[in-house]
């Protein structure tokens, strides 16, 4: 307005709507209230900013639009330090990705034992057994080393994708862990108004006589008019003073960024929802309209408007970084395919083991490639087969003596 003023050459009176209303209208008795009644009462001939919709069009006229917002919420949630929370240090992933980590611990010790068993250039079994492959593999969570590694290029290549995926996935654990104790917005998971109204641990309002209000009651949508219905606030100022309680507020978007841009524990979400369009408000067929239509243009084209929203919106906030989300399973898909890349990779090295050791064998015994080949392979699965009959006859004889000595001990004391 008053740059307005300045450029137009015209003087002004601000006058306080009352109850500081923008403008509602009474469905009963088909009267407005706020700065919209003043218009039609003749005691202004211009307001400030208003949000346009179709019924306030009906009863007064409105210049170009000059800014755009959206609804939104906002939650002012408690310090980290308030929380008396035990298993906070899960909280960075979702318990998908925790179950998947435990998964592929198993399938990364499987299949390093698998190839330790198989490749020609393998230790005996018990040197990498499954039970040696799960500690090796589970130990590089903690950045620690196992005490076997595997001989063969292909074991110790899958082992090395899997130290880099633990790299990966501890650096992700460890900034997000970091930033959830500085600012703990995790906990909130709600990024629609659908959400809001199907839940039951926030309660919400809605400030009543406003482009919002209106625009979610009037709304074909049954999960809108249910947010109206379950919660209205007569005044804004009410509405900010309950979100100290858990409360969640609804508003549009650049109304809220305003009123808590200093406020580090509120969170703002965009909701990409009720789109609308701001105005200055004249009465009907007013002179002024088409005058200050030119000049918003003129304005426009400078830039002016988007330099007035960074500066009474966005320059002076202090609370810097964006806000903290559990990192969930599409996140990490992308690693999990480095994770099948490396066991595929590793398969194709087994391959090419066995195939130059065939070539080795022929280089060095005579023959027919293939025929080493088929003797390699039976003379590995018959190592194989033996190592596992013999592991599974020692486990049964030591049953066996422990049994024997047991009875023994039982008679020599009786």
């Amino acid at each position: 307005i008053e740059k307005l003023a300045r450029d137009l050459k015209f003087t002004y009176t601000y006058v306080r709507a009352p109850l500081d209303k923008y403008g509602g209208l009474t469905v009963e008795n088909k009267t407005w209230n706020g700065m919209i009644k003043d218009l039609l009462d003749d005691k202004t001939d211009l307001t400030i900013a208003l949000s346009i919709n179709y019924i306030r069009s009906q009863y007064i006229d409105f210049t170009s639009s000059f800014f755009e917002s959206e609804a939104s919420f906002v939650l002012r949630l408690p310090r980290p330090e308030s929380y008396g929370r035990q298993l906070f240090f899960l909280l960075p992933f979702r318990i998908g990705i925790w179950a998947t980590l435990f998964a592929w611990i198993a399938v990364i010790a499987f299949f390093v034992t698998l190839l330790s068993k198989l490749s020609p250039y393998g230790k005996p079994h018990e040197y990498m057994s499954f039970y040696n492959s799960l500690w090796t593999v589970s130990t590089g969570f903690v950045q620690q080393g196992g005490e076997r590694v595997p001989r063969p290029l292909s074991g110790r290549f899958l082992l090395f994708i899997w130290w880099l995926f633990v790299m990966i996935i501890a650096s992700m654990y460890t900034a997000n862990l970091t930033a959830f104790l500085t600012n703990d917005m995790t906990q909130f998971d709600i990024h629609s108004l659908s959400q809001l109204l199907h839940q039951h641990e926030y309660k919400w309002g809605v400030i009543a006589d406003r482009n919002i209000e209106a625009m979610m009651s009037q709304s074909s949508n049954k999960d809108y008019q249910g947010l109206v219905k379950e919660g209205i606030n007569k005044h804004k100022q009410e509405g900010i003073s309950k979100i100290q309680d858990g409360f969640v507020l609804i508003d549009e978007h650049s109304v809220l960024q305003h009123n808590f841009k200093h406020d580090c524990q509120a969170i703002i979400r965009k909701t990409n929802e009720l789109s609308n369009e701001w105005a200055l408000g004249l009465p009907k067929n007013s002179p002024y309209a088409n005058v200050i239509n030119r000049q918003f243009l003129e304005y426009r084209e400078q830039g002016w408007f988007t330099k007035k929203w960074e500066e009474w919106y966005t320059s002076d906030r202090k609370c810097a970084g964006p806000v903290v989300g559990r990192f969930s399973l599409p996140i990490v898909s992308g690693l999990y395919g480095l994770l099948l890349f490396g066991i595929i990779c590793s398969l194709l090295l087994l391959v090419l083991e066995t195939l130059y050791a065939t070539y080795v064998d022929c280089r060095r015994n005579g023959g027919a490639f293939w025929e080493c080949f088929r003797k390699r392979v039976t003379g590995k699965r018959k190592q194989v087969r033996k190592e596992w009959l013999k592991r599974r006859a020692a486990n049964n004889g030591d049953i066996g003596n422990s049994y024997v000595g047991i009875e023994g001990n039982s008679a020599e004391h009786q």
